[in-house]
């Protein structure tokens, strides 16, 4: 983060000055995952310039069947030119500046009034407050953003064939409550980034076969896993065998969701001295290595029966 863009926060519209409840700009959702804003937002100050080479709007806007009020904004994160992927400002956002306006007090400002969506919409990119009701409860989903210097990171990218794959914890059945109450591996992220470097790594929110999935696009490769190392969580089972309508174990470890445990790819050769380290710096954390990157792409488990294909999917969100 270097400070170069000026940013604005966008709340305000001419049906909605105090009561931001009666916000209607409108976000829809696009395959990529982006939105495309479309309405009219005023008094925003320094909405439109040229003292800077890009400007990041904070957009208050409702996505599709969100509730009324309040409780069905979300923010949007909207530049006024669409990044490249060198980072660069790159061509001009669906944005117009309709008018610039005194606000009082407020001196020097270009402050404006500012439109979105004249054409296609204005692209955005959900940065955090999406709403999800249900009959029994309000889901609001919140975003962290932060910064790390590129030699620390561990990416996604970056798994080799024959590298191990590894899991923390136990996987599966987080509708048991797991996915309310849980320790985040934060310690053990930083420890694994510091001792072992992986040579990838990744978050297991949607299901270790859809989060895994990210890892092995990554690296163009696949991964064959061993049904017997795999840690599936008490509870899976047990559902399992209370009701006929439940997940088997193996598929419920594999595409629940909501584990929060750490899966990463580390090389050959290194097993035993990470689990003697790990057992002594965590001793109630399990570390379980599941199986292997292997070159034909694709995810495949091997089991007593043979060797079964899975599709490279997990929990999905919002359908």
């Amino acid at each position: 983060m270097t400070g170069e863009w000026p940013g604005t926060m966008e709340l305000t519209e001419p049906q909605a000055g105090s009561d931001v409840g009666a916000v209607r700009t409108h976000a829809e959702p696009q395959p990529d995952g982006s939105f495309r804003l479309t309405g009219t937002k005023i008094f925003i100050s320094w909405g439109d310039h040229d003292l800077a080479e890009n400007i990041i709007h904070l957009v208050l806007a409702r996505t599709p069947g969100s509730p009324p009020g309040t409780k069905g904004l979300s923010l949007f994160l909207v530049p006024k030119y669409l990044v490249n992927a060198d980072g660069s400002p790159g061509s001009a956002n669906d944005i117009r500046c309709a008018l610039l306006e005194h606000k009082l007090g407020l001196h020097a400002s270009p402050t404006a009034v500012l439109a979105y969506g004249g054409d296609e919409g204005a692209a955005g990119w959900l940065v955090g407050g999406e709403t999800v009701a249900n009959p029994e409860r309000l889901f609001i989903g919140v975003s962290l953003v932060g910064e790390i210097a590129r030699d620390k990171c561990i990416l996604r990218s970056g798994a080799s064939v024959g590298d191990g794959v590894w899991v923390t914890g136990e996987l599966g059945g987080s509708i048991a409550g797991h996915h309310l109450e849980f320790t985040p591996r934060l310690a053990e992220a930083r420890w694994l980034a510091a001792h072992h470097q992986p040579s990838a790594m990744i978050d297991l929110s949607d299901g270790l076969a859809g989060d895994l999935g990210h890892l092995l696009h990554e690296a163009n490769a696949g991964a064959e896993l061993l049904e017997s190392a795999l840690p599936i969580r008490r509870e899976a089972r047990l559902r399992a065998r209370e009701s006929e309508a439940a997940k088997p174990p193996l598929l419920a470890a594999l595409t629940d969701g909501e584990d929060y445990e750490l899966c990463f790819t580390l090389g050959q050769g290194r097993a035993v001295t990470l689990l003697d380290q790990f057992k002594q710096e965590f001793p109630g954390t399990p570390l379980s290595c599941v199986g292997k990157i292997v070159d034909r792409p694709g995810l495949k488990i091997r089991q007593k029966s043979g060797i079964m294909e899975i599709a490279t999917r997990g929990h999905v969100h919002f359908q």
